[in-house]
């Protein structure tokens, strides 16, 4: 069975972006590969590409190491091909 992709870019990835973000991106599923990709500030952005996302709960922290994170959508212009599915 081929995987259907979804491609979901989140604006202003802040604390609660990062959150969302971070969940869908962690999403395992035999029907869909989700790529998630931040756009925030630059050292949001770099800390993300270099080390992943750091998630807390309770005292189990999750490294999230799929998403693809920009500083502005012209540099992701340059480095990506095609279209997101959807904005958040």
């Amino acid at each position: 069975m081929n995987k259907k992709y979804l491609k979901i870019g989140f604006i202003g990835a802040g604390s609660l972006g990062s959150l969302f973000g971070g969940y869908l991106a962690d999403i395992k599923s035999d029907i869909y590969s989700i790529e998630i990709t931040f756009f925030c500030n630059k050292a949001h952005a770099d800390m993300i590409n270099k080390k992943g996302l750091n998630m807390k709960k309770n005292q189990d922290i999750r490294v999230v190491k799929n998403i693809k994170a920009f500083e502005d959508e012209k540099f992701f212009e340059e480095k990506i091909n095609g279209i997101l599915d959807a904005i958040i």
